[in-house]
């Protein structure tokens, strides 16, 4: 074991080295300096020489409280006291714990190396914990930290089995739970919990089916990680029904019981349902609503088309101050925009101007609620408050405001903002950019402009921008020639709906009078 190690550890203490060299300041800021804005004026005494219980149950309090930096400041006091009283691995698990709040890979690299030197990183939890702060940025640091340890227990294999559905590897996840068994490991509901969302991700059924038996079989069915997870995997198997009677059934529920039903109703478009487990879970449910419900719920309103019940749905987030989360207000700004009441959305107590700091998905939601309800000029006004804000634009807020212009008809303002992306903002446009220009090309009747553009695209195009050329010479009479080159290109690349493409230009025909080409296209309509 200390052989395999030794060999292992190396290539993590330089690649952790480096990562460290390449961004001193604000690791030594955070971690290490003794000027730390946080504790200044923090000396070695006796009054802060704690017993290491002490020190470990405060550390780990400021986690549970939401105070990551407070806690890694914490540790770094414990580090500089002139005290014989050192971490052990359980001041380490709850430092870990700081790191994963706060996202930061190198702060997770340089607390590895710290393990190394201290000698933990045989500690199947210290490692474990590792595995999952990794499992963010990876799974290439994740294999290496598992194939370390030669006697793996089931918390680890879990730990693995997690990291790889973070990782959307949810073939190979299924794989490790099925060596877990065939090794003779005794799987607990966190391996269950584990392994369920890769049969959700996969839409595999049957196999979460036989999951679901192995977990009758094993007594975990009424634990409630392990329900909810059933509920979530049935709902995105779009096997609504079954969800439900495992909700039905949970003797005890808790806010994510609540929040997962709520959301498959959303996921399988049943609107009307999910408003009324929310009135359920308001009047049966000792748990208030958070941010992810008062979201879903949103779509659930959107889908249910009730504007008035989106209304009155405002005025709750508005009583119980919802809108300070910008997920909500985004949420409200896309339904008002999709009921043609974005003016709402916008104006005071509306959704966009009560948020305190506004991220790019809520300006970017804005300025697409403007254009999909036709009002081109205050999307470019928005667009144009935002740069103000001193936010720098990026590939989805400009395929927002590109989009505006199009649905607007305004030619001249795309065309400025399209060739500014590169330009002026080093933002390097994408099909979808090139899709909204021939949209607005399309739209205006400039059908020859249109196919001109696209032959000198820096890409292939796709069906979306072949099917906007062929929106336009529907719209604007032209040379049959063109609409017969575009819907040979879409009979193509699309070719499932190759039938409704040949009906219109079988109508085109119709109404020159061409009965040869007519009939010619119902001969492959046919044959389709």
């Amino acid at each position: 074991m200390t052989g395999h190690r030794s060999r292992g550890l190396p290539n993590f203490s330089t690649k952790i080295t480096q990562r460290i060299k390449s961004s001193p300041t604000k690791i030594s800021a955070t971690l290490f300096h003794r000027n730390s804005s946080h504790d200044d004026t923090v000396e070695p005494s006796a009054e802060n020489d704690h017993v290491l219980v002490s020190w470990t149950s405060k550390l780990s309090k400021l986690v549970k409280q939401g105070q990551p930096e407070e806690a890694i400041c914490l540790f770094k006091r414990m580090l500089l006291l002139k005290s014989n009283q050192r971490p052990n691995y359980v001041t380490i698990l709850s430092l870990i714990k700081a790191l994963d709040a706060l996202h930061w890979d190198v702060l997770v690299m340089m607390v590895h190396g710290l393990v190394v030197k201290m000698g933990f990183i045989s500690e199947p939890a210290v490692l474990t914990a590792l595995i999952g702060s990794y499992s963010v940025y990876g799974m290439g640091t994740c294999w290496s930290l598992f194939h370390q340890i030669p006697d793996k227990d089931v918390v680890l294999w879990s730990a693995v089995v997690s990291a790889c559905v973070k990782n959307k590897d949810y073939l190979e996840a299924l794989e490790l739970f099925r060596r877990m068994q065939f090794i003779g490991l005794k799987v607990n509901h966190v391996s269950i919990v584990s392994i369920l969302p890769s049969c959700a991700n996969l839409g595999a059924l049957r196999l979460g089916r036989e999951i679901h038996g192995f977990i009758i079989k094993r007594m975990f069915s009424h634990v409630i990680s392990v329900q909810n997870s059933l509920v979530d995997m049935y709902a995105k198997c779009r096997n609504l029904e079954s969800g439900i009677r495992v909700f039905d059934g949970m003797l005890e529920k808790d806010l994510v019981s609540w929040r997962t039903v709520i959301r498959g109703y959303v996921e399988n478009e049943c609107g009307i349902e999910a408003t009324n487990i929310f009135s359920k879970m308001q009047l049966l449910s000792f748990f208030a609503p958070d941010e992810f419900v008062v979201r879903d719920m949103i779509m659930a309103v959107l889908q249910s088309g009730e504007n008035k019940l989106g209304s009155a749905f405002h005025c709750y987030i508005l009583k119980n101050g919802f809108l300070a989360f910008v997920s909500v207000a985004t949420a409200l700004l896309q339904m008002y925009a999709k009921f043609g009441m974005i003016r709402k959305g916008q104006a005071r107590n509306g959704s966009f101007d009560e948020v305190p700091i506004k991220d790019l998905i809520c300006w970017s939601s804005l300025i697409n609620g403007y254009g999909l309800n036709g009002y081109g000029i205050e999307a470019l006004e928005t667009f144009s408050n935002m740069l103000d804000c001193g936010i720098k634009p990026n590939e989805i807020i400009f395929l927002s405001v590109l989009s505006a212009c199009s649905h607007c008809g305004l030619e001249y303002e795309g065309w400025n903002w399209f060739y500014s992306m590169k330009e002026k903002y080093n933002v390097t446009p994408k099909l979808a950019h090139y899709a909204c220009m021939v949209d607005l090309l399309s739209r205006q009747g400039n059908i020859e402009q249109a196919l001109d553009f696209v032959k000198k695209m820096p890409m292939e195009p796709d069906k979306r921008i072949w099917g906007a050329i062929l929106a336009g010479c529907r719209l604007t009479p032209g040379p049959i020639e063109n609409v017969e080159f575009v819907v040979e290109q879409l009979a193509t690349l699309d070719p499932q709906n190759s039938t409704n493409y040949y009906t219109i230009l079988s109508d085109l025909y119709a109404s020159e009078g061409r009965e040869e080409d007519v009939e010619r296209m119902r001969r492959l309509v046919e044959n389709a």
